[in-house]
């Protein structure tokens, strides 16, 4: 080549470089309403100007703002935006705009980090060319969009640290070219989709600290390139499957903080490039296998709560490059291995909680240990005075038989904990106690200074120490492990609430701990007590650091037995900064000594910041089981005289107070009712009271949970007419599970749901006609059902011992199509509620009335909810006495719920009314139950026999209908909350195949109609038109 064309080349070279800075490219407008939309809604502040010319100019970054143009288009006259990259700035209130998927040339959009809020639009799965789809760090919420499995150019895939909820969708296994998808830190749950092992390249699959469930899909064993694999911190059960020895490319592997089972296989040892495995809190059995301690790339090795019968560390373990390793309560015997001490990387050591014995070797004096936990071991000897020298952080060796050493501390942040061991707590208690005891109580604010609460002095426990001691010497405390946060330090040993406590509440301090807490009493007197621990999770409270997301587990052990394994203080109290007790009755003490314990057996949060992991204690009360008797002295005796005297006339005055005797307005108060004819009618309260008898048990219809159904029937004008009265309960007791004040609580939520139905107005809803509300009477009035409930009419007929009999009634097919039809529309009109969705959450067949047409009517709505994380749903899933109805997703008590769950206990019902069985039924035959759902599952093509033996069908049509009723069915009882269909979806399937073709409830008789050819068209035009002239802020009674 000639030097001219040489220069000329680099001409043609330079002028390229200079258009691709410079350019008279133009932007499409679609793409610049587009961009416009997005910078919008991102709240950028100030935001750059978008024109057809923006990419003439290319600013690149602007505004905190990123945008890449390609303009070599169309001969350098067309661009389109290729990436957009926001800086980690703070965009609260901002979303992601839908019209992003405009964008049909993206390549790169990377989002993360700047606390972005509402959900993922699903256009974003239009976006073709996408390669890189970076959103982690916001505060995203809703499901991550099915519609993702269509970016087939996709090959990064990063939502980790947001609040995503729901399924992993199935839809992700279609996207063949990713290598990293990173879903850490959200709220999903379900299975793990089988699909994701269909993505051959992936590289990093990250699903730790979410609250998924069952086992680990074998398929994730064909992700032959995968070198990181983290689904630590979920709810999965299971063996690890034998197909993931051939994950082989691994360097980094975590199943910790689930529920699996099983043996810890052997092939792990062949994954020859294994830098990192993290198997601790799990249910393994047996022993770790002698091959993983000669692993040669090892450099982390963590493991705990093995259950087994005890194994030995092999005397010649060789692992040259372990820098961490951890083998906690592994049941590990014999000696500590003298080899160890040769490990030239190791820095940091826990033997703690295993019966090893013998002497610390004397080759660990060569070591440069950070840390060296040895504690609650049977080691013995003189401890060597070179022990403070060889760790320069931490070491705890107390409960062991050492001799007691001269060791002083080293530098100011060594942390020495040598000193106690198993024969000290007794000495203490010796030296205290005497020869004789001296209390019947005890009361400690743990974390926190001393009170007084309830009559009783607490005494103070506000030491940053790993040891402490009351004053007067009645108790200690010892404290063990080490928190996995990188910036804990003894100042996390205690923690305060902030919010919504006083300065007097026992809740407002906590003492944490990243292991292990005991607490010792001294000189109880020998009986029984009610212990009663006092929690409250102040550390996992904030969505902003996504510390909410954490779960903290641990198990609580009285007097050394666990009485409460995987315990959650969120899960049992209902969140972050919610006060709860758990107690333990009739603790047996003897000689005086009482012991408290809590112990992480490595479940839950690892690495959801803040990281500090271990149990947390807000504060213990310790009181007789039963309080000492004494003999009445004179003065006793003659109040007891004095209150016989008077009990009557106390009694009188307390019903008066209480408004139990006729009020006034029981006269005034006017309530309108219809009679049959549909003439309206006005009735006083105390007509509807007299009518149910004064509330006579031979008139009680139902009972509710707080309060009871009665039956009442009054004569208006010669006409005769039966309303359902509801009386609330004033015994608000809970069997110790709550303070009254919060059963109080749930009454009133209860009854303020009940009194939305005022202004409820639909076919399908059991009416409420009037609340009233006095001191000591409180009422909810509705309309009386005829036929009782389904429950009644499918289960009770043929029940000679039904303690309440109802009337006779036969439930055709037609009639069953009717009911499930008008169950459908009930929901649908609940969970389209303008404005809000109402999730009725206790859909069964108790629950559903039938009047004397047999239309079907929803109550029960004390439960329902306006909002997916209302407190009540936390009662609801306490207290189910429904759990076969319920959807998979109420199994985790911290995940928000969606209409969805009304869908698959209204499959649940559907099949009842299709095979007129209960969803699980004693057979006493085999002594088992019977499954409804499992009996669905494996009929396949012979579903028709399932069909109630009481129905005739007589026609292919009704067959088909029931062939087509259970297909639907199944379609709703679907695990996957995304993968079922929407209340109106079933109604309209319910009308392709019905007898019913309009859907005013007005035109319908479900004994008499044929089907109209036009029907469903009219159906689909015209919409539900009653349930938009409904006032939106209502909600459903309970009967």
């Amino acid at each position: 080549m000639t030097v001219v064309a040489k220069l000329v080349s680099i001409l043609l070279l330079l002028l390229c470089l200079v258009r691709r800075g410079e350019t008279d490219g133009i932007l499409p407008e679609d793409e610049v309403y587009a961009l416009r939309a997005v910078i919008s809604s991102l709240g950028l502040a100030p935001a750059p100007s978008i024109s057809s010319s923006y990419c003439a100019w290319n600013p690149g970054r602007a505004y905190s703002i990123y945008i890449i143009c390609d303009c070599n288009y169309d001969n350098g006259t067309i661009c389109h935006i290729t990436r957009i990259t926001t800086a980690s700035i703070d965009l609260s209130g901002g979303g992601i705009h839908e019209s992003i998927s405009q964008l049909k040339y993206l390549e790169f959009l990377d989002l993360g980090n700047n606390q972005l809020s509402g959900s993922i639009p699903d256009t974003i799965g239009d976006l073709q060319a996408l390669q890189t789809l970076n959103l982690y760090k916001n505060l995203l919420t809703g499901p991550i969009p099915p519609s993702l499995g269509k970016l087939s150019s996709l090959k990064e895939l990063r939502l980790y640290r947001n609040l995503l909820s729901d399924e992993i969708p199935k839809q992700l296994g279609s996207l063949s070219k990713l290598e990293t998808l990173r879903l850490e830190q959200n709220q999903l749950s379900g299975h793990i989709p089988l699909e994701l092992g269909n993505l051959l390249s992936l590289k990093q699959l990250t699903l730790d600290e979410n609250r998924l469930n069952g086992t680990l899909p074998g398929e994730l064993g064909n992700l032959g390139y995968l070198l990181e694999f983290d689904v630590s911190s979920n709810n999965l059960t299971g063996e690890l499957n034998q197909s993931f020895a051939r994950l082989r490319s691994l360097n980094f592997f975590s199943v910790a903080g689930n529920n699996l089972t099983g043996q810890i296989p052997n092939y792990i040892a062949k994954w020859s490039g294994l830098v990192s495995l993290n198997l601790i809190g799990n249910e393994f059995e047996g022993k770790l296998p002698e091959e993983i301690f000669n692993m040669e790339n090892l450099e982390v090795l963590k493991v705990s709560d093995l259950r087994n019968t005890g194994f030995s560390i092999p005397k010649e373990a060789k692992l040259p490059k372990i820098y961490n390793m951890v083998l906690r309560n592994c049941s590990i015997n014999g000696s500590i291995p003298d080899d160890i001490g040769k490990w030239p990387s190791l820095r940091y050591l826990d033997l703690s909680f295993n019966n090893l014995t013998g002497e610390i070797p004397g080759k660990f004096k060569d070591l440069k240990l950070s840390t060296l936990f040895l504690n609650r071991n049977m080691l013995n000897g003189t401890l060597p005075r070179w022990i403070s020298d060889a760790v320069d952080t931490r070491l705890d060796l107390t409960y062991n038989n050492f001799s007691k050493p001269l060791t002083e501390q080293k530098n100011p942040v060594q942390q020495l904990n040598i000193s106690l061991s198993r024969d000290d707590i007794l000495a203490m208690r010796d030296e205290h106690c005497g020869d004789k005891s001296k209390y019947n109580s005890l009361f400690i604010n743990c974390g926190g200074p001393k009170l007084k609460e309830e009559g009783h002095e607490y005494d103070e426990d506000n030491s940053t120490s790993t040891f402490g001691k009351d004053r007067d010497g009645k108790w200690v405390y010892t404290c063990s492990g080490h928190f996995l946060s990188t910036t804990s330090n003894s100042s996390d040993y205690l923690k305060n609430m902030t919010c919504g406590v006083s300065e007097n509440s026992l809740y407002r301090t906590g003492r944490l701990c990243p292991v292990a807490l005991s607490y010792y009493a001294f000189c109880l007197h020998d009986d029984q007590y009610n212990v009663t621990l006092h929690f409250a999770e102040t550390v996992y409270t904030k969505e902003e650091d996504y510390s909410s997301l954490g779960k903290r587990i641990f198990d609580v052990y009285i007097q050394g037995k666990c009485r409460q394994k995987d315990f959650e203080i969120k899960g049992w109290s209902g969140g972050p900064n919610q006060e709860m007790t758990l107690e333990f009755p009739y603790t047996n003490v003897q000689d005086n000594l009482l012991q408290i314990h809590l112990y992480w057996a490595g479940k839950g949060s690892l690495n959801n910041p803040p990281a500090l992991n271990g149990p947390l204690l807000s504060a213990i009360s310790v009181i007789p089981s039963k309080p000492p008797g004494k003999k009445l002295t004179p003065g006793q005796k003659a109040v007891i005289i004095m209150v016989s005297v008077f009990t009557p006339l106390l009694l009188l005055a307390f019903v008066w107070k209480m408004g139990w005797l006729p009020s006034r307005e029981w006269d005034e108060k006017k309530i309108r009712v219809q009679t049959k004819d549909g003439k309206e009618r006005y009735v006083s309260l105390r007509e509807i009271i007299k009518g149910t008898g004064n509330f006579d048990l031979q008139k009680k219809i139902g009972e509710g949970r707080f309060g009871e159904v009665y039956r009442g029937d009054l004569e208006v004008e010669g006409e005769n007419i039966s309303l359902a009265v509801k009386r609330i309960s004033q015994n608000l007791s809970k069997k110790g599970k709550k303070k009254s004040s919060e059963s109080q609580q749930e009454v009133e939520n209860d009854t303020r749901r009940q009194i939305f139905c005022l202004s409820l107005s639909h076919e399908n809803l059991v009416p409420l006609l009037h609340h009233h509300c006095e001191q000591g009477l409180h009422l909810l009035i509705y309309e009386f059902m005829e036929n009782g409930s389904l429950d009644q009419a499918l289960f009770s007929n043929d029940s000679d011992t039904d303690p309440k009999p109802v009337k006779k009634i036969k439930l055709d097919w037609k009639a069953r199509l009717g009911i499930c039809l008008g169950i459908a529309k009930g929901l649908e009109y609940m969970h389209q509620k303008k404005h809000m969705e109402i999730i009725h959450g206790n859909v069964n067949a108790t629950n559903i009335m039938l009047d004397g047409d047999l239309n079907a009517k929803l109550s029960d709505f004390g439960l329902a909810c306006l909002y997916p994380d209302d407190p009540i749903f936390h009662y609801r899933q306490k207290n189910s006495e429904q759990l076969q109805h319920l959807a998979p997703e109420w199994t985790d008590l911290n995940m928000k719920k969606t209409t969805k769950a009304d869908v698959y206990s209204f499959g649940v019902l559907m099949l009842e009314i299709i095979c007129g069985r209960k969803v699980a039924e004693y057979d006493p035959s085999s002594k088992s139950t019977k499954s409804l759902l499992d009996d669905v599952s494996s009929a396949k093509e012979m579903i028709l026999r399932l069909v109630d033996k009481k129905l005739t069908m007589s026609s292919n049509k009704e067959r088909r209908q029931a062939q087509e009723s259970f297909e639907l069915a199944r379609d709703c009882i679907k695990v996957s909350a995304n993968d079922r269909p929407t209340m109106s979806h079933i109604v309209e399937r319910l009308h392709e195949f019905t007898d019913e073709g309009d859907r005013s409830a007005s035109q319908v008789d479900t004994h008499s109609i044929e089907p109209q050819a036009e029907s469903l068209k009219e159906f689909t035009d015209q919409g539900d038109q009653s349930a938009s002239q409904v006032d939106t802020q209502s909600i459903q009674p309970q009967t």
